[in-house]
């Protein structure tokens, strides 16, 4: 598999929906992605794939749930347990130079302005006003959690081919 068509995970399987093989689906992030094809790569706890041709997708309050071509009975959408991988270039296009999707962002270096390495970006979360980045680092031994909000005043640069963003942050800002 060439880096092209790494396969990223987006989602993960909550188990069965109803008796009729429906599965729940919950995304890492915005559900675009998992509309915008319809061959979802599964790969299961124990980390065996396999294709899943989706025959319908709805959301449902903050999760979605999914109906997979041979998929039909309660017990079968129980066995569906781990996560959902799409390939990159099954991801739709971004409308805006700025915006960026959480797989490519999740990993990246963190450096601020002093040239500070504050840690590796863990997750993004939102307080229902802007994305939050979850950063991970050290401060010599002992763990530390950045919790940086993603606007100009503090994100300056997010450079996701080098994979790092550069930010307006101090490392003694906890």
């Amino acid at each position: 598999m060439t880096e092209q068509q790494e396969l990223l995970p987006i989602a993960r399987t909550g188990g069965a929906y109803g008796v009729r093989g429906w599965v729940r689906i919950v995304p890492f992030e915005l559900g675009e992605p998992l509309f915008a094809t319809k061959t979802w790569h599964f790969i299961a706890m124990n980390g065996a794939q396999r294709i899943l041709s989706v025959q319908e997708l709805k959301e449902h309050g903050t999760q979605l749930i999914a109906k997979f071509e041979g998929i039909d009975s309660k017990e079968d959408a129980d066995r569906l347990r781990g996560r959902i991988a799409l390939l990159r270039e099954d991801f739709p296009e971004l409308e805006e130079d700025d915006e960026h999707w959480a797989v490519d962002i999740i990993g990246c270096r963190v450096v601020n302005l002093e040239g500070e390495e504050l840690g590796v970006v863990a997750d993004i979360s939102d307080n229902s006003v802007q994305d939050i980045l979850v950063v991970r680092g050290k401060r010599g031994n002992e763990p530390l959690e950045y919790l940086i909000p993603v606007v100009e005043q503090y994100v300056e640069e997010i450079d996701t081919e080098g994979r790092v963003i550069r930010v307006d942050w101090h490392s003694d800002w906890l």
